[in-house]
């Protein structure tokens, strides 16, 4: 089983200059149900 953050947890993603909050995870995009999970970014 992969260990995941809290949610509310506030990341610096890789190559990035903004922090930002988990929210969720395994969200789904409703137009194409494309699957996005944080740590696939």
């Amino acid at each position: 089983m992969k260990d995941f953050l809290p949610l509310g947890t506030i990341v610096t993603l890789k190559g990035g200059s903004k922090r930002v909050m988990i929210v969720g995870r395994l969200q789904q995009e409703t137009n194409n149900q494309m699957i996005y999970d944080y740590n696939d970014l």
